[in-house]
C-alpha cells in the first residue's frame, strides 16, 4: 500500500518519484555562530583594498 507521501510525489506517468525533497541539516553552513547582515557603503577606490583586509583581519580575530 502506497503512503500519502508516495502517492503525492508521483509524476505524470504514475511513477513514483525516488529524488528531491528535504533532508535534515542540508544546506549552507553557518560561518558565525550569530546572526548576520549585508552592509555596504560607498568607499573611495584608493581605500577599498585597505579597508577589505582590515574588516577581513577583524572577522578573524572575532571567529577565535
Amino acid at each position: 500500500m502506497e503512503t500519502t507521501k508516495q502517492i503525492i510525489a508521483k509524476n505524470a506517468k504514475g511513477c513514483i518519484n525516488k529524488h528531491g525533497g528535504k533532508r535534515a541539516n542540508a544546506g549552507r553552513k553557518k560561518k558565525y555562530r550569530e546572526e548576520t547582515q549585508t552592509i555596504s557603503f560607498r568607499v573611495p577606490i584608493s581605500l577599498i583594498e585597505p579597508i577589505t583586509k582590515y574588516v577581513k583581519r577583524a572577522l578573524t580575530k572575532s571567529k577565535k
